[in-house]
């Protein structure tokens, strides 16, 4: 309502008559006054309180539209100034908050530190939640692209689910075909607008940043059974997870029959019918995956697929008998 009152007045023959004062007025009301009164609303609560750079953000925004260019030269010198410190107010609370939940993790025993899960965690805690998946997953093609290439030893309930089915030559691949279409599109494209061929560029090199980091994640996050916790954690590299618990499976069945007819059952691997699946795990109540970017999907049987399959399906039996 007072975002929506700073609209009107900079609308009405008001302001018209003291466009100068005025402007000063709506830009530190809607940068300053706006989201302190915001603070006040939200400290006693849940929300996080690093959500009051959004609210400033949002001002900077109506103000750069509402107030006349001419009129804008409080509003330039803040976002020349508050622009950089925001960004490094927000990278240190990610980091300070990856930090810790990282530490706490590896000083649980019996359980390991998973980088992806943290970072998930600590956005999650600091950000919106849209703004939250968007930042973990850049972050995450970051580190598994440049950063973490430990390999890691799987232990006896974990699974790995790239070694029997091909999909890293495949991955591979589209990597090579990609810069190949690239390198020509760019050609062709900067005949008509070489800003437009640098941003295409551009998208397709970071695509196939994306698809290394996912092909590099897979080693680290390998799907996991947990008989302590009473749980599974499906993983597909950083693409995709979903935590199955163990007594609300019905039944696990090891098929590789094509999904094409069979809309009942979601396939666990983003890349779909191109990854395959040799385990269906049937669900008596409805679960979630959450897929890329955190979009979700509901399911009651999933289709996986793991290089043991028989010591994956044999060792859910026995805690279901």
């Amino acid at each position: 309502m007072m975002m929506l009152s700073m609209v009107l007045i900079a609308k009405s023959s008001l302001f018209k008559s003291y466009p100068l004062e005025l402007s000063i007025g709506i830009t530190l009301d809607l940068i300053l006054t706006i989201p302190f009164i915001y603070f006040l609303l939200i400290r006693k609560k849940e929300i996080p309180n690093i959500t009051i750079v959004s609210t400033v953000i949002v001002g900077m925004v109506i103000a750069s539209y509402i107030i006349p260019t001419s009129h804008q030269f409080l509003l330039k010198n803040i976002k020349l100034f508050f622009i950089p410190i925001m960004e490094i107010i927000v990278l240190s609370f990610i980091f300070i908050n990856v930090r810790k939940i990282v530490r706490l993790y590896k000083t649980q025993k019996n359980s390991s530190s998973d980088f992806f899960t943290a970072l998930n965690k600590a956005c999650k805690e600091i950000l919106p939640k849209g703004i939250s998946v968007l930042l973990a997953t850049e972050i995450a093609v970051i580190y598994y692209c440049f950063i973490n290439w430990k390999k890691r030893k799987l232990a006896e309930n974990e699974f790995s689910y790239y070694k029997e089915n091909g999909i890293i030559a495949i991955l591979f691949a589209v990597i090579f075909i990609i810069i190949i279409e690239t390198f020509v599109l760019h050609i062709l494209l900067q005949k008509w607008s070489i800003t437009v061929a640098w941003v295409v560029s551009f998208l397709s090199i970071y695509t196939c940043l994306q698809i290394f980091a996912l092909i590099r994640s897979m080693n680290k996050r390998p799907i996991i059974i947990d008989l302590k916790e009473g749980k599974i954690a499906l993983r597909y590299g950083f693409f995709g997870e979903s935590t199955v618990l163990l007594d609300t499976i019905e039944h696990v069945e090891i098929s590789s029959t094509s999904l094409a007819d069979d809309k009942s059952i979601v396939q666990f691997s983003p890349l779909g019918n191109l990854n395959g699946h040799n385990i269906i795990i049937h669900l008596k109540s409805q679960n979630t995956l959450n897929g890329f970017y955190g979009i979700k999907k509901t399911y009651k049987s999933i289709a996986i697929y793991v290089d043991e399959k028989e010591k994956f399906q044999h060792m859910i039996l026995n805690t279901l008998q």
